[in-house]
């Protein structure tokens, strides 16, 4: 095994004896399962597939799996279990482990929160469009958001599949995960509003 992929499995198994055993509050959890993620996203791909990580986004949504973040069971149960929470709070911005998980209502505050979460995660974001190439060896991810009068109530994410060449996206934390026919529009509730091209910052991509 790679000498880095094997620092960093040793780190995330001292991460989940922490959540077990150390973990007193729903904050402990947060900062354990962002040491988490900062470690795992370096061993995942920016060839993603639709088949074959389906099972990696367990209580997850829309933002985890376009970004490709595994919503790891040990933390999530724990999370849910000391807390008032039903779920995970993936918004935008849920990388500020300050127990702040309102969505921003507004389109600006939504799009600064996921360049902090991209920033904390070492994910660099590139401004990009739906049919141009991705000209730094990354993917596209797409945003779109819901309004209620001014106010954004909502946004969505679908992702690119370079692996296989599909679109998908995973609807809320309990639906499904879904190929889309794209470049339709995902849903005449929600507002195209930006395509990024996003890389992530894995030791060895992987082409399979």
């Amino acid at each position: 095994m790679n000498v880095d992929y094997l620092q960093i499995k040793l780190k995330e198994l001292k991460l989940f004896l922490e959540v077990k055993y150390k973990a007193k509050t729903s904050l402990d959890v947060e900062r354990l399962y962002l040491s988490f993620l900062k470690e795992e996203i370096r061993m995942g791909t920016n060839y993603l597939n639709y088949e074959k990580d389906r099972d990696l986004y367990y209580l997850g949504n829309c933002y985890t799996y376009a970004l490709g973040l595994p919503s790891q069971k040990e933390f999530i149960e724990k999370f849910i279990a000391l807390g008032d929470d039903e779920v995970f709070p993936f918004n935008c911005g849920f990388t500020n482990t300050t127990k702040n998980y309102f969505l921003a209502q507004d389109a600006q505050g939504i799009l600064k929160n996921f360049y902090d979460d991209c920033s904390i995660l070492g994910i660099q974001i590139f401004d990009s469009e739906i049919d141009s190439p991705n000209y730094h060896n990354g993917y596209k991810i797409v945003l779109y958001l819901s309004f209620y009068h001014s106010v954004c109530n909502d946004f969505h994410f679908i992702r690119q599949n370079l692996g296989d060449g599909t679109w998908s996206d995973k609807i809320g934390y309990f639906g499904p995960i879904r190929k889309l026919e794209f470049p339709n529009p995902f849903s005449s509730h929600y507002q195209y509003f930006k395509t990024f091209e996003i890389v992530k910052p894995v030791i060895r991509e992987r082409r399979k």
